[in-house]
This record gives structure tokens, sequence and C-alpha cells, in this order.
């Protein structure tokens, strides 16, 4: 069953770009011009984020393992087999992947104008909290050192998109601002007398 599920997740994971391509080729149809600038922009800022989010967790699993093996006897190693390994490892890489995708989520809301740069800066101590919460339950392995991980990697990413919603708000306030001639001009006033009844 191990050989059969590393054989499985290794196929999805190779095959990717054809069914990916496959899918793609579904959805252009439906999209104008403008919607597929953007979705190929987004797919692919996805794609990046997902693979930086499994990157992470490769890196850190060692450690992560390391440490909930060393936190009490013998009995942890003897019962670490191959099929629990993997599935901690395979978790690890989609909660990492998956949660990497968070930032893209905030930076659409911002461009459809749910999420305002003013209301992602008066919440971002509750946010930063509330990441912080995430990896502390997502993280499947419980470690401290995954969780911190995942963390401070979701804090930065996050404000990164802070930034970006900043710069897109400051670029929209000042496409919909008056211009200076539009306060100048003043409206003409009708003074010819209107005839009496």
């Amino acid at each position: 069953m191990l050989r059969l599920k590393v054989g499985a997740t290794a196929g999805v994971v190779l095959a990717a770009p054809v069914w990916l391509w496959q899918v793609w080729r579904f959805v252009v149809p439906a999209l104008r011009r403008g919607e597929r600038r953007y979705a190929v922009a987004f797919v692919t800022v996805s794609t990046l984020l997902f693979v930086a989010g499994a990157y992470l967790a490769s890196t850190i699993a060692p450690q992560g393992l390391g440490f909930l093996l060393t936190i009490g006897d013998e009995v942890q190693t003897t019962a670490l087999t191959g099929q629990s390994y993997f599935a901690f490892v395979l978790a690890l890489l989609l909660v990492f992947g998956i949660s990497f995708e968070l930032p893209l989520l905030v930076v659409a809301l911002n461009l459809v104008g749910v999420l305002p740069h003013a209301t992602l800066t008066r919440c971002r101590r509750g946010i930063v909290f509330g990441l912080f919460i995430f990896a502390a339950i997502a993280t499947p392995g419980q470690d401290p050192i995954s969780m911190l991980a995942l963390a401070a990697a979701l804090v930065l990413l996050f404000e990164l998109a802070v930034l970006v919603a900043r710069v897109h708000d400051a670029r929209v306030r000042r496409r919909t601002a008056p211009t200076p001639e539009d306060l100048d001009t003043s409206s003409e006033i009708d003074t010819t007398p209107s005839p009496l009844p």
C-alpha cells in the first residue's frame, strides 16, 4: 500500500502539467480577454506560492520529525512506520502549500474592492494572531518547529499582501481623484429672467 500511495502521489505531481493544461483549456472559452490576463497571472502566482510552501515544508519536515522523535523514549522510533512517515510528510506539504495561497486570496479580495487596505491595517493584530492559531492547528505533527515556520511565513506573506493592497488602493485613489481643473471650474448660472405667467 505504501508503494501504491507513493506511486499515485508521484503520478499526480508528474502529470500535473498535463491535467492543469486540460483544466485551463476547459475554462478559457468562458473568459474574456482581460479576464484571461488576470487568470494567467493568478494561476502563475498561485503555482509559485504552492511550490514555495511545499519547498519550505520539505526543508522543515526533518527538523519537525526529529523533534517529535526526541520528546519521549524510544517508543516513537519503533512505532514510526513508512505509512505514518509518508502521511506526515504529505500532509505537511499540502498544509504548507495551501496555506501559502492566503496572500493571493487577500490580494484578490482587495482588487475586487471587498477588502480595502484600511481594513487590513485596522485588523492587522487580530489577523496575525489568527495566523498563529491557524498554524498551531493546521500543522499535522503539532511540533513547534513546523508551527513557527508556517506562522512566520504566513505573517511575512500577509504583510506583503498588505503592501500590495496599499499600492493598489493608492493607485485607485489617484485615478479617481478630481483634477484641479475639475475643482476650479464653476457651473454656468442662467441669469436671464423667466417669463411671467
